[in-house]
C-alpha cells in the first residue's frame, strides 16, 4: 500500500492531465468547427454503425478497438439520457445530439489515461521506490 502523500504526490500529474484536457477541449469550440473535426465524428458514426449491426466502414488507425470502446460509451450515454430524459431512438439521440456525445467519449477517454497513467506511475514507484 502506498503512503498518503505518494498517493498524492504520484496523482498530480495525470490530474493535471485530466483537468487540462477538459479545459482545452471546451476552450477550442464544437467538434464541428474546422481543425476539430478530424476524426471525431467519422468514430461516433462508426460507433453507430456498430451499436445499430450496420457494416462500420471507416476502418483507419486505430481502428476497431477504439470503435468498440466508443460504442460501449455511446450506448450507455443513450440509456442515461433515456432514464433520465424524454425517450429517443439511438440514432435519433446521437444524430439530434452528437456533440454531447462526443463530450462524453472524449471525458471517458481522458479519465482513462489519467487512471491508467496513476496506476503506471504507482507499479513504477512501488518497483523502484523512487518518486523521480
Amino acid at each position: 500500500m502506498l503512503p498518503p502523500n505518494t498517493r498524492r504526490v504520484l496523482c498530480l500529474i495525470p490530474a493535471v492531465y485530466f483537468i487540462l484536457s477538459i479545459i482545452l477541449v471546451n476552450q477550442i469550440g464544437p467538434y464541428y468547427l474546422g481543425a476539430n473535426l478530424d476524426p471525431s465524428y467519422p468514430y461516433l458514426f462508426a460507433a453507430l454503425n456498430f451499436l445499430t449491426m450496420h457494416p462500420v466502414t471507416y476502418n483507419d488507425h486505430p481502428g476497431t478497438t477504439v470503435q468498440v470502446i466508443t460504442a460501449a460509451i455511446v450506448f450507455c450515454k443513450w440509456v442515461w439520457l433515456a432514464l433520465t430524459g424524454p425517450f429517443q431512438s439511438l440514432q435519433r439521440s446521437v444524430l439530434t445530439r452528437p456533440d454531447d456525445y462526443l463530450h462524453t467519449i472524449g471525458f471517458m477517454f481522458y479519465a482513462s489515461f489519467a487512471a491508467a497513467s496513476y496506476l503506471v506511475a504507482a507499479h513504477v514507484h512501488k518497483r523502484s521506490r523512487s518518486l523521480g
